[in-house]
C-alpha cells in the first residue's frame, strides 16, 4: 500500500513546510516532468466513487488520515459491490466522525480517462467525453492505495469548487495504483517548484514573498517536523526500510539515514 501526504496548501509557509514531508521515490518518477507540467500523465482506470469527508486533514494526524482514506476506499467499494462487507472491521471513532455515512455513487462504474499534470487532477468518461471531476492541485490533501482487500484501489481526498471535501475511489487495475499516486507525487513537486520559483502564485495566496529571516525560521521550523516524521515512521517500520521510505532533506544530525542533495517529494509505505 502507498500513501501520499499532499496537505492543501494555501501559504507559502505550507508549501516550503510540506516539501520535507514529501520524499521522491528512489527509483526516481515514471514520467517526464515536462509531460506532468504541460499536458499531463493519462492512466485508463475505473471511477468507483466519493465519500464525503467532513473534517479538515490539516487537524488530523498522519495515522487517522491513513486510516479515513482507507475507510472511505472500503466503504465505497463496499457499497459499490466490489468488496464483500466486512462486519468485524474495527473502526476508530475518529475516523466515523470524520467521514460520512453513505457513499454517493453517480457515475460509479464509469471507465475514465484520469489525467494527472502539475495544474489538477481530472477525470474524463472514456465513453461521452464528459468530465467527471477536476480537482486543482492545491485542493488535493491526501492520496492512499487500499489495505490488504483493496490493493488495486486508490483514494485522493480534494474539495471540489463548492469547498466539498470528499474522498474519490478509483479502481486502478493490472497494478497500476502505485504508479497513479506516484504520478500524484510528482506532480505535486512540480508545483511546490513552480510556486518558489515564481512566488508568489496567483491562486495560492495572497502573503508576500519570504524574506532570508523568515525563511531561516521556518527552515527551522521543518527540521522539527521532518524529525517527528522519521521517528513516527521508524516507530512502523523496520530500520532497514527506512532509508528509501524518510532520507532528510537537509542535513539533520538527528538523522542517522543517507541524505539526498536537495528536497524531494515522494510517498510512504505503509
Amino acid at each position: 500500500m502507498i500513501e501520499l501526504v499532499l496537505i492543501q496548501l494555501n501559504t507559502p509557509y505550507e508549501l516550503l513546510k510540506m516539501s520535507a514531508f514529501n520524499i521522491k521515490p528512489s527509483g526516481g518518477w515514471i514520467h517526464s516532468d515536462k509531460l506532468i507540467a504541460k499536458q499531463g500523465a493519462t492512466y485508463a482506470v475505473r471511477y468507483v466513487g466519493c465519500l464525503e469527508v467532513k473534517v479538515s486533514m490539516k487537524t488530523l494526524d498522519f495515522k487517522t488520515r491513513s486510516s479515513v482514506a482507507k475507510e472511505c476506499i472500503n466503504r465505497v467499494c463496499e457499497t459499490s459491490r466490489l468488496k464483500t462487507v466486512d462486519k468485524k472491521r474495527k473502526v476508530d471513532k475518529k475516523v466515523l466522525k470524520a467521514i460520512a455515512e453513505v457513499p454517493n455513487l453517480k457515475y460509479a462504474g464509469t471507465n475514465v480517462n484520469l489525467n494527472v499534470s502539475s495544474v489538477n487532477l481530472s477525470l474524463t468518461s472514456l465513453d461521452t467525453n464528459q468530465v467527471i471531476a477536476t480537482h486543482e492541485m492545491p485542493r488535493i490533501s491526501f492520496a492512499s492505495g487500499g489495505d490488504s482487500d483493496t490493493l488495486d484501489f486508490v483514494g485522493y481526498i480534494a474539495k471540489d469548487i463548492n469547498d466539498l471535501r470528499a474522498c474519490y475511489v478509483l479502481e486502478c487495475g493490472g497494478g497500476l495504483a502505485k504508479d497513479v499516486i506516484s504520478t500524484i507525487g510528482q506532480a505535486f513537486e512540480l508545483r511546490f517548484q513552480q510556486f518558489t520559483n515564481k512566488s508568489p502564485v496567483v491562486g495560492y495566496c495572497n502573503e508576500p514573498p519570504f524574506n532570508v529571516n523568515r525563511r531561516g525560521t521556518q527552515m527551522k521550523t521543518i527540521t522539527t517536523i521532518y524529525q517527528e516524521r522519521c521517528h513516527r515512521m521508524s516507530m512502523i517500520h523496520p530500520r532497514a526500510s527506512i532509508a528509501n521510505i524518510c532520507p532528510s532533506p537537509h542535513n539533520f544530525a538527528a538523522c542517522s539515514e543517507p541524505q539526498p542533495d536537495r528536497p524531494q517529494l515522494g510517498y510512504n509505505t505503509a
